[in-house]
């Protein structure tokens, strides 16, 4: 495997986190336009490396919406999984001082 291709056999998201994602990327979608897979993946890839609220998140106001769709889009690296540029989304739990669910 070279370096730039994102390693997925470490993500191992819950059918239950699963089903949001996709109803986040959804409601995204229905913002943006673009490509459902891919908004699920890049969804998937940053919740796996910066856990999110997902429910928060899908139920959140347009404005916390749009911050951290943007965000999650402009500063996630692919090859990573990882954000940068110090971008921290509004729902990750981190901010809501939520335990993360297994």
């Amino acid at each position: 495997m070279t370096d730039d291709i994102f390693d997925w056999s470490q993500v191992n998201t819950s059918i239950e986190d699963t089903f949001i994602i996709n109803r986040i990327a959804r409601r995204a979608l229905e913002m943006s336009g673009g490509d459902l897979l891919s908004m699920q993946m890049s969804l998937e890839q940053c919740h796996h490396f910066c856990p999110l609220d997902l429910a928060g998140l899908l139920n959140a106001n347009m404005s916390d919406f749009a911050h951290d769709i943007g965000g999650i889009l402009r500063h996630l690296n692919k090859s990573t999984g990882e954000l940068e540029n110090g971008f921290t989304p509004r729902y990750a739990l981190s901010n809501h001082n939520l335990p993360k669910q297994e």
